[in-house]
């Protein structure tokens, strides 16, 4: 690998070349805000509008999933409070974009509750039908459970682990300590979109210096911008991006792909072959439907996807006169006083 280093020390004299920019990845989600009382103790603090039900903004959202209170506060589920906000407020990365919660989340909520709500003759509620969820085992979407991605000698894949059990204890889990504190990655990969990482990391590497170290070998051949993917398929790979949500994932085949039919002809006229440790075979593919960090973030929107669809069109803003608004204001009361009335009800012994 020093050969490597030297050699292409000379092509980046002799064999500039521009590269495109990455993606600009900001303005995907929400600045970091304060979640209503409800859901304050989710696990994230960055959301985005419109919601998978068409809810224009935060207050919006909050008026409809307070109602969920009273049934929130029996227990009746260990997954309720983490399906009724992470669907009125949905998770957002800037690396990742929204995503729909994993459609178990849902069908777990009303196996437990919905005898309770029957008893008291509520209906399980339209907006949270199971069938608009989207299934793990097909798609992207959000779990309790953290999905960590790691390697395996045994297959050429990157495969992906997930904790299937269920919480004994009716919170939601602490996803502390999945990720690293906000760091400083090395120069080379100090622009990167993101601060947080895991390790090992899927070559094996214990630590951040070990990863730096071998990383920073290919410098040379990211400083000719023979590719504008080689940098971010170097950096995603030694320092994986992770999030406490979705866990550490690896870096999307097709940015391994366009690296090395952009740069590999330039190592083979200095006698150097494609590294192994960016062997393609072993990134997943982004067709398959497999979880994957790229370049341009994926955004599960209403008009993108059939799991979360939304058949109802977004009210048009209207200044509410004082008779409009009286008759809303009693309305809500009402709202309450059923709410109240259904809690006093459901923790009277």
């Amino acid at each position: 690998m020093y050969g490597l280093t030297s050699g292409l020390a000379v092509v980046f004299i002799l064999y500039p070349v521009m590269a495109k920019g990455r993606s600009n990845h900001e303005g995907m989600c929400s600045a970091p805000i304060t979640l209503p009382p409800i859901c304050a103790d989710m696990p994230y603090n960055t959301t985005k509008f419109p919601n998978f039900l068409n809810h224009r903004n935060l207050d919006d959202a909050a008026i409809e999933a307070n109602q969920f209170y009273p049934l929130i506060k029996t227990q009746c589920s260990s997954s309720l409070k983490f399906l009724v906000c992470s669907t009125y407020f949905p998770y957002c990365s800037p690396l990742v974009g929204t995503m729909p919660t994993c459609r178990h989340i849902c069908e777990n909520s009303k196996r437990d509750c919905e005898s309770l709500m029957n008893s008291f003759g509520f209906t399980w509620p339209s907006p949270l039908n199971c069938d608009k969820f989207p299934d793990k085992k097909d798609s992207v979407c959000l779990d309790m459970e953290p999905t960590t991605i790691k390697p395996t000698t045994t297959t050429t894949t990157m495969k992906t682990t997930v904790k299937l059990r269920t919480p004994k204890r009716k919170r939601l889990p602490n996803h502390k300590g999945m990720c690293s504190s906000p760091t400083t990655l090395p120069h080379l990969c100090s622009d990167m979109p993101y601060n947080t990482t895991s390790f090992p990391n899927f070559l094996n590497h214990r630590n951040l210096e070990d990863a730096a170290l071998e990383a920073h070998q290919f410098h040379p051949l990211i400083k000719v911008q023979c590719s504008s993917s080689f940098k971010f398929l170097v950096c995603s790979t030694y320092f994986p991006y992770c999030s406490p949500l979705v866990g550490t994932m690896p870096t999307c085949r097709h940015i391994c792909e366009d690296s090395k039919r952009d740069c590999e002809s330039l190592m083979n006229k200095f006698g150097f072959t494609w590294p192994t440790s960016l062997n393609c075979d072993k990134f997943p593919d982004k067709k398959d439907g497999s979880l994957c960090l790229d370049m341009e973030p994926t955004t599960v929107t209403p008009a993108q996807t059939t799991a979360m669809e939304a058949t109802v069109k977004p009210p048009e803003r209207k200044r509410l006169r004082y008779r409009r608004l009286l008759v809303l204001l009693r309305k809500t009361a009402g709202d309450i006083r059923d709410s109240m009335q259904f809690l006093y009800s459901a923790l009277s012994p």
